[in-house]
C-alpha cells in the first residue's frame, strides 16, 4: 500500500486508486451506491461497521488500517519478523562422518531469526560448488521433502538432492541417513 493519508476518506480513496478501481466498481463490491462511495471519499460520512468490513474486504486491507491508519500488530511485516524466535545456530567444520557432528565442538555460532528450532550449520566442503568459507544452514526437523540434504552416504557426509537420488536409485533413497534439509547458504564476499 502507498502512503496512508491522514483520514479514512484519504486512505479509502488512495487505496481504491492504487488498485485501479472506479467508485462504481468498489460500490458494487461493497453493496452500496456510487454516490455513497463518493460521499465517504469526500469525508461527508463515516461508513458504518458492516460497510467498513465490506470496504476493507473490497480493498484488501484491514478495517483497523482504514479507520486509524495503523496496521494491526499481527499484520505488520515488522511485527511478524520480530516475533520469530532468535536462534544461536552452531557452526561446525565439514564432518568426515555424520556421527562426527554428535561429538564435534562448534567453531562459531550464527544468530538468526527463523521459524524452526533444530538448526545446524556447517562450512561447505572443499572442493564443492560453494565458494570457500560458505556456511550451509540445515533444518533438522524437516525430513524427506524435496531439496538438498546433508546425509550420510557410503559412510561419509555428503550433500544430495533426495528427490533426484530417489528417482535415480530408489534403493539409495532407503540407505541414506538425512541429517537436515538445506535452507540457507551464507557466502563470504
Amino acid at each position: 500500500m502507498k502512503a496512508q493519508g491522514t483520514t479514512l476518506a484519504d486512505r479509502l480513496k488512495s487505496r481504491r486508486k492504487e488498485l485501479g478501481l472506479s467508485q462504481n466498481a468498489l460500490a458494487k463490491t461493497c453493496g452500496v451506491s456510487q454516490p455513497t462511495i463518493a460521499n465517504w471519499e469526500r469525508g461527508g460520512h463515516v461508513p458504518r461497521q458492516n460497510a467498513l468490513a465490506s470496504i476493507a474486504l473490497g480493498l484488501d486491507v484491514d478495517a483497523i488500517w482504514l479507520l486509524s491508519g495503523e496496521m494491526p500488530a499481527d499484520k505488520n511485516p515488522a511485527h511478524r519478523h520480530l516475533s520469530k524466535p532468535i536462534h544461536n545456530i552452531p557452526v561446525y567444520a565439514w564432518p568426515t562422518h555424520i556421527d562426527d557432528l554428535c561429538t564435534a565442538q562448534a567453531s562459531d555460532y550464527l544468530t538468526m531469526s527463523l521459524f524452526g528450532s533444530n538448526m545446524l550449520a556447517v562450512f561447505a566442503p572443499t572442493p564443492s560448488k560453494y565458494p570457500v568459507g560458505t556456511i550451509l544452514i540445515f533444518d533438522r526437523s524437516t525430513q524427506r521433502i524435496s531439496g538438498t540434504y546433508l546425509v550420510e552416504a557410503e559412510e561419509r557426509a555428503d550433500l544430495i538432492d533426495l528427490v533426484l537420488a530417489a528417482n535415480d536409485d530408489p534403493i539409495l533413497w532407503n540407505t541414506l541417513r538425512p541429517v537436515g534439509r538445506l535452507i540457507f547458504s551464507i557466502q563470504p564476499h
